[in-house]
């Protein structure tokens, strides 16, 4: 599946949580918009978009749905989550030894957070990883767990519910 279909089908399965709805509000999603890079977690570093990311960002530019506490954020709002309460301890923690970063080489340079669960407080949040000699990034998740997917799509297979 492409990203595009895959995030309809994230986004139609969201869309048939009445019970989350009528609590939380629907989901609601930004504009589309081309997205030629990424500000990484040093605040400094800029990577490219691959393929799959620009897909995903042609297909709205943030996403949040309350009800399962998924935000999607905006390039342009990066900067300013990574100053926001205690995101950067978390980005901090998730780089030491033991944090969720740990598998990677210098993640201050290749790691760029794209989405967090609640912005007042937030605890699950997700990097792309620009890993050299790859097209595209890899998808690593923090939370209660660590998740490693090896790319846009796969990460969004499961989101969506698809994967087995």
């Amino acid at each position: 599946m492409t990203i595009t279909e895959l995030l309809d089908a994230f986004k139609a399965r969201n869309d048939a949580e009445d019970a989350y709805i009528r609590e939380f509000g629907p989901q609601r999603l930004g504009p589309s918009g081309d997205v030629s890079e990424v500000l990484c977690i040093d605040g400094k570093t800029r990577r490219p978009t691959s393929p799959m990311m620009k897909e995903f960002y042609r297909y709205a530019r943030w996403w949040r749905f309350d009800a399962v506490l998924h935000h999607w954020i905006d390039p342009v709002d990066v900067a300013e989550l990574m100053k926001t309460g205690h995101v950067p301890n978390l980005i901090a923690n998730d780089c030491d030894e033991y944090g969720a970063l740990m598998v990677v080489k210098d993640p201050m340079t290749v790691a760029s957070i794209f989405l967090i669960d609640d912005p007042q407080a937030v605890y699950n949040r997700c990097y792309f990883v620009f890993d050299t000699g790859r097209t595209e990034p890899r998808i690593i998740t923090a939370g209660a767990e660590v998740h490693v997917f090896k790319s846009l799509q796969d990460y969004l297979v499961a989101e969506a519910g698809l994967g087995s």
